[in-house]
């Protein structure tokens, strides 16, 4: 990093004054220190003037008050930028004081050597002369920082985060450009980082919001003795960054590790990171920051501190996720995604009574794209209720399509998501659509997946008393997948579960899962709400369902989900799965 040099004899002459006062030079983005005085050690503290170099390069405000800090770095900003004055009041404690101490701050441009952006800073402590009398201490102290706050608090451009006093997320960035010039120019790499904890809503439900604040300002000061004030910030929440090189990238997550420890006396969380490197693709600073926590983010369900490198697959993953969102509205218009149905069949007779529409984007350039790469992506950008309203189209299309074929409707089961209820009025749109096609409501059976219970139990219960005023039916999704409780039983009025196909596979595994399978279907018996399994791949998981007493089947036993061309040449071809299989056997004996 390059600094301005004060004339030798000139800088001798500043470092023996007794006078505190320090030279600066605001270059880069950032606050550089160029010349110290006796005094100013003396004031603060400090042993060596190296010591007070680096300190002021790294963390300036390492003693201030942490209320403080966002105010007076913002104030010490819109001086070096673009003012010609300075003056600022804040409390500070070094390590050899026991209480806070009134220190004000004076500034002045100055013009050196044709340089128009150096500024000398004069400082001033307030309360040293009234050691011992407390009350009047306090009385200043008062007075100065009411003053002063409210000044600075109207003054504010905020770059600093209130709480941490670490740069905001806009001045971070603007600090993380400027950093990374300043690499190239010295040949090293530069690397982006996106932290952020694991949990912190419990974390806060637990010990409070004041304790988690608390966890959150210590960290921010962590995180400038690692990298420095000005090359770490607070975006929002939980969520930092900050920017160093390659080289000094493994000792300073080792050390921000390794400390994180023992931060807040050990009532910590295991925090995640996402490194972006420019050498993987050198792309603008906030791009970086977005990757670098598009790599923090992919093992956001991991309990532990780690980090997490961007690389080619999360590259592939994101431009798959970029192409779902830029071409949605194109697929549908163009019916590139479509309905596909998988027959639910009677455990007993292997009559099909339902089918469930599953959602399939086949992209003429990408291929069939796996729900699990679209659908999640729809929900986060408050799309899916578009795919939803499209699928109930589809599915209407599908049966008059079975209409004019002579096949006999069945229910047709759509899965909706919660934030569908959020986005639109979803039941009178679906009664709507209904009403205008002359389906009748028996014909559709609404889905909600067991991971709503648990997002928003209040509106999961007015949905489904919505949906059952108005005459239909609703399921539970992937009952043993998440949430599972006998209390869903008593507060939410099923009428029927869907056993998630995990309990499936693992009927072959322990008795365990059988037992736990056979109590589960004798309980929805005994209070009236029948069970569908899914995921059922051989004739001994039917067999044993069926004793069992589960009520329907679904699986790649009977059929896997299907266009709507081959679900008519099902039905025109096969009656049901009994007697498709007693078909079948006949021939054999023939």
């Amino acid at each position: 990093m390059n600094r301005f040099r004060l004339p030798d004899m000139l800088k001798e002459a500043v470092k023996v004054s007794p006078v505190p006062f320090a030279i600066y030079e605001f270059a880069e983005q950032k606050v550089k220190t160029v010349a110290l005085s006796k005094g100013f050690l003396d004031l603060f503290c400090l042993k060596s003037y190296e010591e007070a170099v680096q300190l002021l390069d790294r963390d300036m405000y390492r003693d201030a008050h942490p209320d403080d800090v966002a105010r007076i770095s913002d104030l010490a900003y819109d001086f070096v930028a673009n003012g010609e004055e300075y003056s600022a009041v804040y409390r500070n404690k070094t390590s050899e004081q026991k209480d806070y101490h009134i220190i004000h701050a004076d500034g002045r441009r100055i013009h050196l050597q044709g340089k128009d952006n150096l500024f000398v800073v004069w400082y001033m402590d307030e309360t040293q002369d009234m050691a011992g009398d407390k009350s009047r201490v306090e009385k200043m102290m008062h007075s100065y920082i009411t003053e002063n706050i409210k000044i600075g608090v109207m003054a504010r451009q905020n770059r600093y985060d209130d709480l941490t006093g670490l740069p905001n997320m806009t001045y971070f960035l603007q600090l993380a450009e400027e950093g990374k010039k300043q690499y190239y120019l010295e040949n090293k790499e530069p690397v982006i980082l996106y932290m952020d904890f694991s949990n912190m809503k419990i974390f806060n439900d637990r010990h409070g919001f004041t304790a988690g604040d608390t966890l959150l300002r210590e960290f921010g000061k962590l995180l400038r003795r690692t990298f420095g004030t000005e090359q770490a910030g607070r975006f929002s929440g939980d969520h930092f960054a900050a920017f160093t090189d390659s080289f000094m990238l493994k000792a300073q997550l080792d050390t921000l590790f390794d400390e994180l420890k023992k931060v807040n006396h050990g009532n910590v969380l295991p925090l995640r990171v996402g490194i972006y490197a420019d050498s993987f693709e050198s792309v603008p600073t906030a791009t970086a920051c977005d990757r670098a926590k598009i790599a923090c983010d992919s093992e956001r369900g991991s309990f532990r501190m780690h980090h997490v490198y961007y690389n080619s697959e999360l590259h592939e993953q994101t431009a798959q996720k970029e192409y779902v969102f830029n071409h949605f509205r194109e697929a549908l218009h163009n019916d590139w995604i479509q309905a596909y149905f998988q027959p639910i069949v009677d455990s007993e007779t292997g009559e099909i009574t339902d089918e469930e529409a599953l959602a399939r984007w086949i992209s003429p350039t990408r291929g069939m794209i796996p729900p699990n790469q679209f659908i999640p992506v729809l929900e986060d950008a408050g799309l899916l209720f578009k795919l939803d309203l499209y699928m109930i189209k589809f599915i209407i299309k599908a049966m008059k399509a079975k209409r004019e074929a002579g096949i006999k409707l069945v229910p047709v089961s759509l899965n909706l998501s919660l934030n569908d209820f959020r986005s639109c009025q979803m039941r009178e749109k679906i009664e709507t659509c209904l009403k205008e096609a002359g389906i009748d409501k028996k014909y559709i059976t609404i889905e909600i997946t067991e991971r709503a219970l648990g997002q928003d139990p209040e509106l999961l219960r007015s949905v489904i008393d919505d949906f059952h005023k108005a005459g239909f039916t609703v399921w539970l999704d992937d009952f043993g997948s998440e949430y599972s409780s006998l209390n869903i039983v008593d507060e939410y009025p099923f009428e029927l579960f869907k056993l998630d196909m995990k309990f499936i596979r693992r009927l072959g595994q322990n008795k365990i899962s059988r037992y736990v399978i056979e109590c589960v279907i004798e309980l929805t018996k005994k209070i009236g709400i029948e069970t569908v399994a899914e995921g059922v791949e051989t004739e001994e998981q039917a067999e044993f369902l069926r004793q069992c007493g589960c009520t329907k089947q679904q699986g790649y036993l009977y059929s896997k989900p299907l266009p709507l061309a081959d679900l008519l040449a099902l039905y025109q071809n096969k009656m049901n799965y009994r007697s498709a299989q007693k078909e079948e056997e006949e021939c054999v004996h023939d």
